[in-house]
């Protein structure tokens, strides 16, 4: 088999093998306000794989380069998990879910008074311990524009920006963390076949 097929297949098995359980990790959690950004950053992810694979040249890669190649991509797949464990606490903390249904709304930052306007305030001190869920109930703000009844639209928008750019950086450094690794494995085992 030629040598650029079999690493070409290599890189599409390895690289569907990352892919597959981060993609559907990021799809099913995409933030509220910007459902779309799933798809762009799949594409932005598999540009970065493209890049990574077709910048490579493994004949030329020495053991100190794999080296600081692979701590580089232990530390993009660290920052990747810490920006992942980051996001999802964001995004239990900035959105609610529809009663009975899938639909998350995309809320400001929680109970924070600076983030809550008059009505949203009045809710709080009216009982504190009351989820957020309640309040969306009460001021039947299930629904598009809702959640500036109870949240200042900036600290909306602020939240569902804050979502976005953790769930970017998350996906993009998986990506590209894993993206290095597979260069590095397949370079090893040409080394290896080439003894």
């Amino acid at each position: 088999m030629n040598t650029s097929l079999a690493t070409g297949l290599k890189w599409a098995a390895a690289g569907s093998g990352v892919a597959a359980p981060g993609l559907t990790f990021f799809m099913n959690y995409q933030p509220p306000l910007f459902p779309g950004v799933g798809i762009i950053v799949t594409a932005l992810s598999g540009a970065i794989l493209a890049i990574v694979s077709l910048s490579r040249n493994e004949a030329n890669d020495s053991t100190s380069q794999s080296r600081k190649r692979a701590k580089f991509a232990s530390i993009c797949i660290a920052v990747a998990i810490i920006s992942l464990i980051t996001y999802v606490m964001l995004l239990d903390f900035t959105t609610v879910f529809a009663p009975r249904t899938e639909q998350r709304y995309q809320i400001g930052f929680g109970k924070w008074d600076r983030s809550l306007t008059g009505i949203g305030l009045d809710w709080k001190r009216s009982d504190p311990l009351k989820p957020v869920t309640e309040w969306m109930l009460g001021e039947a703000a299930f629904r598009e524009g809702g959640a500036e009844i109870i949240w200042k639209p900036v600290s909306i928008y602020a939240a569902g920006g804050l979502l976005i750019a953790t769930y970017m950086i998350a996906f993009i450094l998986w990506t590209f963390g894993f993206a290095l690794l597979v260069p590095q494995k397949a370079s090893s085992n040409n080394i290896v076949q080439n003894k």
